[in-house]
């Protein structure tokens, strides 16, 4: 298993300990000293996995909650000035069927919350 697909595994069972279609807000640092992934890699990942439909990636603009892909650019997003850096994701169905495929496989997951 990649760094990526570890991360990502850890992820998405963290967020499938709450309720199904809670949003849960993070900042991206935080996310990478729970993790132990650099920053960088969280801001390129986050909207990957977004774009494939595990999970929605919004943050508040000021007036309304916008998906990361209709703010200008990926630095004004996770570095928004509206919400206080935070981004807000919610593991969708697509998530919830990676995590019930990798049970089946019988790969462990540890959630780190």
């Amino acid at each position: 298993m990649t760094f990526d697909e570890n991360f990502m595994n850890r992820f998405f069972a963290d967020l499938a300990v709450h309720s199904a279609g809670q949003e849960i807000h993070y900042k991206s640092v935080q996310l990478g000293q729970t993790y132990h992934v650099p920053d960088i890699d969280i801001r390129q990942l986050l909207p990957q996995w977004a774009h494939q439909g595990f999970i929605q990636l919004r943050a508040w603009d000021g007036h309304t909650s916008r998906h990361w892909n209709e703010w200008p650019d990926l630095d004004s997003f996770f570095f928004n000035q509206t919400d206080g850096g935070n981004v807000r994701v919610t593991l969708l169905a697509a998530g919830r069927e990676h995590l019930e495929l990798l049970k089946k496989n019988g790969i462990s997951l540890t959630s780190d919350v």
